[in-house]
């Protein structure tokens, strides 16, 4: 058995990563194409440190033991699954420790050769961290445009002509907005979209990167200091996109499954500026809703609250070309 350092498994096809922390650990923010084997679940994982912290670290040991004895096989057999593939076989936990070294000494007394991960999973993320603050083989094209103006659409476009593209609000796992988690249920930490971001980046490293124009917090979420910065220093558009067209975008991203769950989200969301639109326009937009009217509020909701909103963050910002949605995007009238 022998630690590997960060470096020698990470982006490299050589090794298998197998990620033996539990479930909830692993959805948090894992290594980039490790596999979860968890050796506790949550649960166990929780009552375990219970025990640790109330009893004694040999009860909590053998407890540990019992819930972990009878997933050995499964662990041994993905060993050989994966050796008789012409893999290396990585193990990690949190910080290197009883976790994963566990695991590997039962499969090293079993006859495979296997490697653990010094440091384990803190090791990674610090790694995320130093990475983010000072990578900067890249530079931007931000691409800005009122809501509704096709932004990722057009984004979507340019990754599809072979442009470089990152969708940070794809990454945020939100539209970045008001109604920006709607329709959406899978919910991303800071540490995962740190880890989605840092290795986007590597990817498209050495050349102008397409992104849309966001604001520092995307939904739960945080962009990082010094790749804000960098959108900052970046090449600045604006996409000029009609009416029309900005209501079509709006009612397919939002609206294109109208069940009662979306429908009701919606509406909450729309009671939630009553602040901003006042009680007459809210109440206004509110029967339009109910009646089906979409087309109609969502060009109110945008004249009315979003349009305004946005001419005043974009007074600071330089455009050096103004692009137009239907030329890019080829349509015809």
């Amino acid at each position: 058995m022998e630690d590997l350092k960060l470096e020698e498994i990470l982006y490299n096809d050589k090794y298998i990563i197998i990620d033996v922390r539990s479930q909830g650990e692993y959805e948090e923010d894992h290594i980039p194409g490790a596999i979860n084997l968890p050796i506790l679940s949550d649960e166990e994982r929780a009552e375990v440190g219970t025990v640790y912290k109330n009893v004694s670290q040999e009860k909590a040991k053998a407890l540990g033991l019992r819930y972990s004895g009878p997933k050995l096989e499964e662990y041994y057999e993905k060993v050989l699954e994966f050796r008789m593939n012409h893999k290396e076989v990585c193990f990690y936990c949190f910080r290197g420790g009883m976790r994963s070294h566990s695991i590997a000494k039962v499969m090293e007394l079993l006859g495979e050769r296997v490697h653990v991960l010094e440091g384990g999973y803190k090791t990674y993320r610090s790694y995320v961290i130093e990475e983010l603050g000072k990578f900067s083989d890249y530079s931007f094209n931000v691409i800005h445009g009122y809501t509704g103006s096709g932004k990722t659409v057009l984004l979507n476009r340019y990754k599809g002509n072979g442009r470089n593209v990152i969708d940070l609000e794809g990454l945020a796992k939100n539209r970045g907005s008001v109604f920006g988690d709607i329709g959406i249920d899978e919910k991303i930490s800071q540490k995962k979209f740190d880890s989605l971001l840092l290795k986007e980046l590597k990817l498209n490293r050495g050349a102008a990167i397409f992104v849309e124009s966001e604001s520092k917090r995307i939904g739960s979420v945080l962009i990082p200091d010094h790749v804000f910065e960098k959108m900052q220093e970046g090449r600045h558009f604006f996409l000029k996109t009609k009416m029309e067209d900005r209501i079509k975008i709006i009612r397919d991203d939002y609206l294109r499954d109208t069940n009662e769950k979306v429908l009701s989200e919606i509406r909450g969301k729309i009671e939630k500026l009553k602040k901003q639109l006042g009680n007459e326009k809210l109440d206004e937009l509110l029967n339009k809703f109910d009646e089906a009217n979409y087309d109609y509020v969502i060009e109110k909701l945008m004249v009315d609250y979003y349009d305004p909103w946005y001419e005043k963050s974009i007074v600071n910002y330089t455009f050096e070309k103004y692009i137009k949605f239907e030329e890019e995007m080829g349509l015809t009238r």
